[in-house]
């Protein structure tokens, strides 16, 4: 997972990337050697009940901005500071989504002609 978000975490200013449920539960996070987080992992499902219909936004702070996306998996959320390149993390983000979404069976051989009805 780590080699996923590496590019975003190489970016001049983000200082963090959470992974997050849909329920609000912290699944992965990585934040820069710089950055001590102060981070309670309880207050998440406040904020993704909020995002609940939302694809994509841009929380702007007096001294930091959150980006958060949504993927098929949940919430990508990105801290970052304020002259932080944003083109550079979206375009980093939409990259990575495919690879968070759950992986489908493809079948090999003469299976991928029929299709099972449920």
């Amino acid at each position: 997972m780590k080699a996923l978000f590496k590019d975003i975490l190489d970016t001049e200013n983000v200082h963090g990337v959470m992974l997050l449920s849909f329920e609000g539960k912290a699944v992965y996070q990585e934040f820069n050697p710089s950055v001590s987080p102060n981070i309670d992992p309880h207050e998440w499902s406040a904020l993704t009940s909020l995002l609940k219909d939302i694809d994509e936004a841009e929380i702007v702070f007096d001294h930091c901005l959150l980006y958060v996306i949504r993927s098929t998996g949940g919430f990508v959320l990105v801290v970052m500071g304020r002259q932080a390149p944003i083109a550079m993390v979206r375009l980093n983000c939409s990259i990575i989504l495919p690879s968070l979404g759950p992986t489908k069976f493809k079948p090999k051989g003469l299976a991928r002609f029929f299709r099972r009805n449920t």
